[in-house]
């Protein structure tokens, strides 16, 4: 016990004060960093590790392969970075109104709110060049300098699972769900075809662990196919999609088919940047549109968007034994999102919902102002009846709803100001309004305020809030980002936040607080420590709840404090590690958890070889207290587990690049829980013994 201590104070001091011995130039901060950091706030907000996040990373990894021209790019394309404040991008426009176009990158010093972080952060994915790209593509050019790239994967859990295992055939015919149809293995396809960020197209298959695949109920081989044609700036069209496609307006109230991150240290995040009309590319297998989606310049500052979508979902349906005849044939009781179609009761609900969704949004756009207007309405071939509980009274139910919302942004000078507001058919309202405002080059305050009514109803929205949804919530956050000294960044946020009406497992209106501050030391280019802390306290519903009856309520307050170091040991090796508390009282009852890992991550320039380590040990003694982190992974796969028990965890994650035009990757992980004596008891996924492991093989050929 006293060697795990002292390796664990050598980890965190004295590595820390040996690196601080060679000072070199401050640089600015792997943005890698802080894409993980923001997934992780998504996590731990919506309790969900096992989300696609594909459309979140993809943006920034096309600006990566395919950058933007400074000397040639609109406002609308800096947003979609996602990295720049309007006021950052605002400024950046009128230096050039004023001095002319950039001679070099650097020349970003010049400009107000471009510091060398700012400029490092978005170095990778922007450059200076006077060579304009000629915006008529013949399809001799879209061929020749057109890049397509095929990816491949599969998975399994190399444990035996019980639903893997044999059962007779009086088995099955008494309990046809007690195993699962396929096999163990997860398979998926990717396809894409990429000139510059203007022409894309492509085409994703995947099947989960436990589905069939070419034979029985999926004779077509995936699960899943999805699969699109975008095109980005054709004249007067500014995008056009067919096919698979998302559409993101405003600030999430109406219409926002994607995921959105939620509240981070990265304050800009606050504030949604709609990208309106793009291509799909996630293995979601609902959240999306399917059909034809287009922007039309009409007038030089007036866009229209248009969005003509059906496809058939998951939904939860009745079953032909339903013999109480509680709903009829043409009803459905809640929306399915998990994708699965492993046993014949998950194919039941497969595809079995018809959803038309018809829509737009017409927008006026200048350097410092926008306004827009958005409308949609879905109508589904069954009637919604959700669930008899108090909670769900205001819920959407019936076969049709529709919305519209009216949004703005304004910068002036040293400010951005912007809100929308929303109604649904039933004439619920929700309302969200924001205020970044840069008081000094080191220090800014972003403030929002929403009020989503209890009886707003919605399908796909993402506003900024406590919960996922934009229904029965109040709340107001100030976030800030003070750098008092260049190699110092201290950042935080305070939300108080009301449910007025009831929710699942909280049976009465309720109030909560949620705060965090995080300090970000980089002294040297070699040495980056951050350390955390945030609190935030939540009622729910006493232990032991009766869904038929009303309970009372308990404050549950979570605290947790988090500790990383990266260290560059060497130009080809960097070191990463992070220990973690959490405290979370339920009441009178305290529960503590504990997580320490090590990374090691190599990378040598010119190296056909990379790859990365990591040894975690955990101690989290309940669901309350459990313990999330991200982990690297193969491409457009991802990695949360979330750690609940006592044990070690370690993956081993290696790339290989055969050829100039051919990858490939192997990953490991094997998590052991101490004294266990059987893991997911009682499930299909249930594993003899206390260990649990998984290999991927990824290959990825460009052409």
């Amino acid at each position: 016990m006293k060697s795990n201590k002292l390796r664990l104070f050598i980890f965190i001091f004295i590595v820390p004060i040996l690196g601080l011995a060679q000072e070199l130039p401050q640089g600015g901060k792997d943005q890698q960093n802080n894409i993980e950091q923001n997934i992780e706030n998504i996590i731990e907000n919506t309790d969900n590790p096992d989300l696609d996040y594909t459309n979140l990373i993809d943006v920034l990894n096309n600006f990566k392969t395919n950058p933007i021209n400074l000397n040639n790019t609109t406002p609308e394309e800096l947003k979609e970075l996602g990295l720049l404040s309007d006021i950052q991008i605002n400024n950046f426009f009128l230096h050039l109104k004023k001095n002319g176009k950039l001679l070099v990158i650097y020349e970003l010093q010049s400009i107000e709110g471009f510091s060398l972080d700012v400029i490092d952060k978005v170095i990778p994915y922007v450059y200076v060049n006077d060579n304009f790209k000629n915006l008529n593509i013949s399809f001799k050019e879209l061929f020749k300098r057109g890049k397509s790239t095929l990816d491949l994967r599969t998975q399994r859990i190399l444990e035996n699972q019980t639903g893997y295992s044999p059962a007779s055939d009086s088995v099955l015919l008494a309990k046809p769900n007690s195993r699962y149809l396929g096999n163990s293995y997860r398979n998926f396809a990717r396809y894409r075809f990429n000139y510059g960020n203007k022409v894309q197209w492509g085409f994703t298959g995947e099947k989960d662990q436990g589905e069939e695949f070419f034979k029985g109920s999926q004779k077509q081989g995936f699960d899943f196919y999805s699969g699109y044609v975008y095109l980005k700036d054709i004249k007067k069209f500014k995008a056009i999609a067919v096919g698979d496609f998302r559409a993101q307006f405003g600030q999430g109230l109406v219409l926002w088919t994607d995921l959105a991150y939620a509240k981070t240290t990265d304050i800009i995040q606050f504030k949604r940047s709609p990208k309106g009309i793009r291509g799909y590319n996630s293995i979601n297998e609902n959240q999306f549109l399917r059909g034809v989606g287009i922007t039309y310049q009409v007038l030089k500052n007036v866009e229209a968007s248009i969005i003509a979508s059906q496809k058939y979902r998951d939904a939860n349906v009745p079953a032909g034994s339903d013999t109480l005849n509680l709903l009829s044939a043409d009803e459905f009781t809640a929306f399915q999102l998990t994708g699965f179609h492993r046993t014949p009761g998950e194919l039941q609900d497969r595809r079995s919902l018809k959803e038309t969704v018809l829509g737009g949004n017409v927008s006026y756009k200048s350097r410092r102002f926008n306004v827009g207007l958005t409308a949609v309405t879905m109508n589904y071939n069954r009637n919604f009846l959700p669930s008899t509980q108090l909670y769900n009274i205001y819920n959407f139910s019936g076969n049709q709803n529709s919305n519209i919302g009216v949004d703005f942004n304004y910068v002036y000078k040293n400010v951005n100001c912007y809100a929308e507001a929303a109604q649904s058919s039933n004439g619920g309202r929700s309302l969200v309004s924001g205020a970044l405002i840069t008081l000094d080059p080191k220090f800014f305050i972003h403030m929002v305020y929403r009020n989503y009514g209890k009886e707003y109803q919605a399908i796909y929205t993402r506003g900024f809030g406590e919960s996922i949804g934009t229904q029965n919530e109040k709340g107001f956050i100030t976030g800030f980002n003070f750098k008092p000294i260049q190699t110092l960044t201290i950042s935080g946020y305070l939300d108080r936040f009301e449910f007025p009406y009831l929710r699942y497992r909280v049976d009465a209106p309720t109030q909560g607080y949620d705060w965090l501050v995080l300090a970000d030391w980089s002294p040297t280019k070699k040495v980056q420590l951050n350390a955390r802390y945030r609190k935030r306290v939540k009622p729910r519903n006493t232990p032991g709840t009766n869904e038929l009856s009303i309970d009372e309520q308990f404050a549950v307050s979570q605290e947790n404090i988090r500790f990383n170091f990266v260290y560059t040991l060497t130009p080809n090796i960097r070191l990463k590690n992070r220990l973690e508390f959490n405290s979370v009282f339920p009441g009178d009852v305290k529960a503590k958890a504990f997580l320490f890992y090590q990374d090691v991550n190599y990378k040598k320039q010119g190296s056909k070889w990379s790859g990365s380590v990591r040894y975690a040990i955990f101690d989290a003694p309940d669901f309350d207290a459990r313990v999330f982190m991200l982990e690297t992974d193969v491409p457009y796969s991802f990695s949360f587990p979330s750690l609940i028990g006592k044990g070690q965890r370690f993956y081993f994650l290696i790339n290989y690049d055969i050829s100039k035009n051919f990858e490939i990757w192997l990953r490991y992980s094997q998590t052991y829980y101490q004294g266990a004596t059987m893991l997911n008891a009682g499930t299909l996924n249930e594993i003899s013994g206390p260990i649990r492991s998984e290999a991927k093989i990824h290959v990825r050929y460009k052409f």
